[in-house]
């Protein structure tokens, strides 16, 4: 196998895993956005506190699919992200 092959191969990976990891978040985004909002302007029964929680919890689980779509988005660009930026993001997220 020549090296133009695998090179190939590589881009299509990386392409396909780009657009994996930027689609999925996407469509999960959108749906955890409408059930958010049903849970916040929904009838009396959404305002015990298991929702409230629950809305707490789509909260942090939005922030999470908007790193995955910031990393599926530098993926499908084959971008390097500068290790300054990665340490600050790093610091926000596992030391606060």
């Amino acid at each position: 196998m020549s090296s133009m092959n695998i090179t190939i191969d590589i881009d299509i990976t990386y392409y396909l895993c780009g657009c994996i990891l930027t689609i999925l978040p996407v469509i999960f985004l959108t749906l955890y956005v409408i059930i958010l909002y049903l849970f916040k302007t929904g009838n009396k029964e959404f305002k015990t506190p298991c929702y409230t929680q629950l809305f707490h919890m789509g909260l942090t689980d939005i922030i999470q699919l908007l790193v995955f779509l910031f990393s599926g988005v530098t993926v499908l660009l084959q971008y390097n992200i500068p290790d300054g930026f990665n340490n600050v993001i790093h610091f926000i997220f596992f030391q606060c």
